[in-house]
């Protein structure tokens, strides 16, 4: 490392980081060929830099579709590199913001009518779609007291049976209230394309230390 530079600045290695730290007192300058002359005080450091603490590099992308939590066709989101070459590029939900991209989806906000349709389900949701039509769904209720079936326990008895969530906006029940239990469906729809009928079981809720016995 050149004279110059370790006589101001020392950089420690502190794994996994490097932190930075520069001379409080500077050094004075030596004579050429000379190394410069160090006092007490010059090994007094002040902290400059953790590089732990610094911004990742992000990749910067347009999205071809809307992507829950990111955004609208045509809009540019800024995510890390990994999500966005694994997840974004690879399913086809965004392409690289490069100035003729750019330039080709600020025309079609400005005239809509050119606006391509998206028609294309992602993998993601494929998958999604054919677990839910082979799975069983079960809806347990208390059936101590008056009670009505809402988009609210439904959703909490995907995420918590079958460990898929949905939006309030893509759940869809039939249109007579559900009171009673019984055999029933609900609708799942997926980015606005595709919708799925699931068979709901609405069935009386049965406590963990009574479902040995019943079984």
């Amino acid at each position: 490392m050149p004279s110059a530079w370790s006589a101001h600045v020392a950089v420690v290695l502190i794994l996994p980081t490097l932190v930075i730290v520069e001379r409080w007192w500077p050094v004075p300058l030596a004579k050429l060929g000379k190394p410069p002359r160090l006092t007490s005080r010059h090994r007094v450091y002040r902290f400059v830099e953790d590089t732990k603490t610094r911004p990742k590099d992000l990749l910067e992308l347009i999205l071809t579709r809307r992507v829950p939590g990111y955004g609208h066709r045509g809009d540019v989101v800024r995510v890390s590199k990994p999500f966005g070459r694994n997840k974004l590029l690879a399913t086809g939900q965004a392409v690289y913001a490069s100035p003729e991209n750019l330039r080709l989806f600020q025309e079609e906000k400005l005239n809509p009518a050119t606006a391509k349709e998206d028609t294309t389900q992602t993998w993601t949701a494929l998958q999604t779609m054919e677990h839910l039509k082979s799975s069983r769904f079960e809806v347990q209720i208390k059936a101590d007291a008056e009670w009505q079936l809402t988009e609210e326990i439904v959703q909490r008895r995907f995420e918590r049976n079958l460990g898929v969530f949905v939006a309030s906006h893509a759940l869809k029940l039939p249109d007579e209230p559900i009171t009673r239990f019984g055999e029933y469906w609900c609708e799942v729809t997926f980015n606005g394309l595709d919708t799925v009928r699931v068979p709901m079981h609405v069935v009386p809720f049965v406590p963990a230390s009574e479902q040995g016995q019943r079984d």
